[in-house]
């Protein structure tokens, strides 16, 4: 090899290491959501969520049964709760854009209530990704169903991701009701990545973690390292 190779072939991992550590530093979890009752066509205004990197939940999932009772002696429950998938601009099977829709019931009377909502990407920990405002339930009707549709911005590698569901009495702060993939299936397994990584024309290599961009680009310049030898 000449020296010319080497010194290329050493800038060429230094770069790729490099970039991989920024990635890692820097690729913050961002999201655009709106939210409103399932039956509102109108009035939902698109929010910019970060996501807050420590807020994590590393268990499978909470204790706390699908239904309880809070201090008033009311008892709460997610009667049902499912994903759907929106935007999928490069065709390859994963979605930049999905919502969750839950129905959350009350007994008896109705009650205020908030959710936080958490994804976990491949088996990994929870991620808290939006907290909805406070919003009213009453009884067991379906009439108050609940949708957060989320557009990933950016920091979501391409990957199978689950969804949990706190909901929370907004009067006393308790955590009244928790279900996930465990509960309902139709939070399992969605197939979702950023709108970064969902472009038509960009190739992404990586799966899970990201990084592997820049192992990509080392492979393509290894690959031009190689013909500029022929030439030397």
């Amino acid at each position: 090899m000449t020296k010319f190779n080497f010194l290329f072939l050493a800038a060429v991992l230094s770069l790729a290491m490099g970039s991989t550590v920024a990635m890692a530093d820097t690729d913050k979890r961002v999201s655009t959501t709106t939210q409103g009752y399932k039956s509102a066509t109108g009035n939902k205004q698109p929010k910019v969520f970060e996501a807050d990197s420590d807020l994590q939940k590393k268990a499978p999932r909470s204790k706390k049964t699908p239904k309880s009772i809070n201090k008033n002696g009311q008892v709460f429950w997610i009667y049902d709760a499912y994903g759907l998938l929106n935007f999928d601009e490069d065709g390859d099977g994963f979605h930049h854009n999905f919502s969750v829709v839950f129905d959350a019931d009350v007994e008896p009377g109705f009650a205020y209530v908030y959710a936080d909502m958490y994804l976990s990407l491949e088996g990994g920990p929870w991620n808290h990704y939006f907290s909805t405002e406070d919003f009213s339930i009453e009884g067991s009707t379906d009439l108050d169903e609940y949708e957060v549709a989320t557009e990933l911005n950016s920091g979501y590698p391409r990957g199978y991701y689950d969804v949990l569901i706190e909901l929370i009495d907004a009067d006393t702060g308790e955590l009244v009701a928790v279900v996930d993939s465990v509960d309902f299936a139709g939070l399992a397994a969605l197939p979702l990545e950023d709108s970064e990584r969902d472009s038509v024309g960009l190739t992404v290599v990586s799966h899970g973690h990201g990084g592997g961009g820049s192992l990509a680009v080392l492979l393509g310049l290894l690959v031009l390292a190689g013909a500029s030898r022929r030439w030397i």
